[in-house]
């Protein structure tokens, strides 16, 4: 259904890299003043004494430094390999969270369509309303480049420019029937989506001055009468996607790199070495340049690897997989051809000696070797202590709270109830509960699928925690069934409180994750606590006081008697 005026529509519902800590050191030696002469054998002696002392303590610091100074390397080594590998993993995630962002912006402009019944409104051309609805598309999105619709034989009808946020004259309109991306578009089935290769746009037949790289998501639209028959391209910018993997980089450590299945440069160090495959220049492709460390990148998914170029590290971002990832795990995508990136880190050969140089030193490094050994000892030690405090926390929110709402779970919500009762009794502090029921929940999982349940619940959950004090406690107590005490609050107060709730909720509609816009009411019960009163006989009269709700029409209050 469509959205109520007044109503608020609520959808439905990165990687941080943990910094590495350097340890540096100085040392100083001790300086020995004699204060009186000695004599020349005796002095003799005495250095003699000292040397059969200092040799084998020297050789034993030297020794303690060497293997310190092979260790620290070896060190480096795994945090030089573990951070390439964080940051070309988070890359990847940040390249396909974007591709997926298009995705849903594609599938809200198709759900725009020409009226094939247009000549009944008098003064209305065809694709007047298209436009209005695209260009206020344009206002809301800066991420893409254009909007188009183009009629069944590839000719422009609607093209919004979304940076310009105008639509481009009907004379300026192009005929398109000719590029690649139209004529998949027009042989897919409705709803099937192409997406294109990450290439440089063209317009008038030419690459685009300057260089605007893009990724185009195209759809064909038909109506249920088969009256609008057309296809919606979407030009994604390209510096979007680009941009949120060099957001993740760190040039003075590595070299980011987005290479296309050909091993050309998507994004290069030197932006003039990119899209030699749009300017037909062959020699300026990253497999051209390192033809070996393309041939190991090509053949594999994902790697590391050291050459005399440097240290690489590697992932392969399959552009349809990514797609179908989460959020969007029914796709049906079409590609132009196997639509594969590789993002590539290079630490060059200068970096590596700088990254990997960073705790060489002299051996007198070794006087200081015990410090060393305590300080890495207890960032090992430190690091594993706040794995197990973040594991504990994670098991500490998994025992307490319902996943699915982000609210306390049944288990946890009691308890916090309990307390809240203990302080009613201790301080004879008024203190009400409601409990709350989504009305008709089981028809929403049965004509809309349990994901748009999952959807409302979610949106409700976010409600009831949005709307609460920080004082209340809430609570997700069964199925569709929540549970909310407010503290210092008397009946005619939680009375008041409830109403606002059910109003909220009848003013709000939920996206489901099919595009749907569903409305929602719930029934409240409410109670008082009475002297004497434990959780469950507080839920219990509250939960009769919502029995009656229900028996009496639902989306209503009702206190227990």
């Amino acid at each position: 259904m469509a959205a109520r005026p007044g109503t608020r529509v609520v959808k439905p519902m990165g990687q941080q890299f943990p910094g590495r800590a350097s340890l540096t050191s100085g040392v100083s030696g001790p300086i020995a003043a004699f204060g009186r002469a000695v004599p020349k054998r005796a002095g003799l002696s005495l250095a003699r004494h000292a040397l059969v002392v200092f040799l084998p303590l020297a050789l034993l610091i030297g020794g303690v430094g060497v293997a310190f100074d092979a260790l620290s390397m070896a060190h480096d080594e795994e945090a030089v390999a573990a951070a390439e590998a964080a940051r070309v993993d988070g890359q990847r995630a940040a390249a396909a969270s974007t591709l997926r962002g298009a995705l849903s912006d594609l599938r809200v402009v198709a759900a725009v369509q020409p009226d094939p019944h247009y000549a009944e409104h008098a003064g209305d051309a065809p694709y007047e309303s298209v436009t209005r609805q695209y260009l206020a598309f344009a206002n809301a999105k800066r991420t893409c480049d254009q909007v188009r619709y183009l009629s069944s034989d590839g000719h422009e009808r609607v093209r919004v420019d979304l940076i310009d946020g105008r639509a481009t004259p009907n004379a300026e309109l192009q005929d398109k029937s000719g590029r690649y991306y139209f004529q998949a578009a027009a042989r897919l089935a409705p709803g099937v989506v192409f997406i294109s290769p990450l290439d440089l746009n063209v317009e008038r037949g030419a690459v685009e001055v300057p260089h605007k790289p893009v990724i185009r998501l195209a759809t064909r639209i038909v109506d249920e009468a088969d009256h609008v028959d057309g296809v919606v391209v979407l030009n994604v910018l390209g510096r979007e996607l680009l941009d949120a993997i060099t957001s993740l980089a760190a040039p003075e450590q590595a070299e980011t790199m987005l290479l296309n299945a050909d091993g050309y440069w998507l994004l290069a160090p030197n932006p003039a070495d990119a899209w030699g495959h749009m300017l037909d220049d062959p020699t300026r492709s990253f497999a051209h340049r390192f033809p070996d460390a393309w041939a190991t990148i090509e053949a594999q998914e994902r790697g590391a690897f050291e050459t005399a170029d440097g240290y690489f590290t590697y992932r392969t971002v399959d552009v349809a997989a990514a797609v179908r990832g989460e959020g969007f795990p029914d796709a049906d995508l079409v590609t132009h051809g196997p639509l594969r990136w590789k993002v590539v880190s290079r630490v060059t050969p200068a970096m590596l000696s700088e990254r990997l140089g960073a705790h060489r030193g002299h051996l007198l490094w070794a006087l200081l070797a015990a410090l060393v050994v305590a300080a890495v000892l207890s960032a090992i030690v430190g690091r594993a202590r706040q794995r197990q405090a973040h594991a504990e926390a994670r098991l500490e929110r998994l025992a307490t709270t319902d996943l699915l709402t982000g609210v306390p779970n049944r288990r946890h919500a009691v308890d916090l109830f309990g307390q809240q009762l203990a302080h009613a009794h201790r301080y004879g502090c008024a203190t009400s509960l409601a409990m709350i029921d989504l009305d008709e929940f089981k028809a929403v999982n049965d004509t809309h699928g349990h994901a748009a349940g999952d959807a409302v619940l979610r949106a409700f959950g976010a409600l009831l925690a949005g709307v609460v004090r920080e004082t209340d406690r809430i609570g997700r107590v069964g199925g569709e069934e929540f549970a909310w005490c407010m503290p210092g609050t008397p009946l005619s107060e939680a009375q008041r409180a409830a109403e606002r709730l059910r109003s909220a909720l009848s003013d709000l509609e939920v996206e489901l994750p099919s595009g749907e816009v569903l409305a929602v009411t719930m029934s409240i019960g409410l109670a008082e606590y009475q002297l004497g009163d434990t959780v469950a006989g507080l839920m219990a009269r509250a939960d009769q006081a919502l029995y009656r709700a229900k028996h009496r029409g639902r989306d209503r209050v009702e206190i227990a008697a």
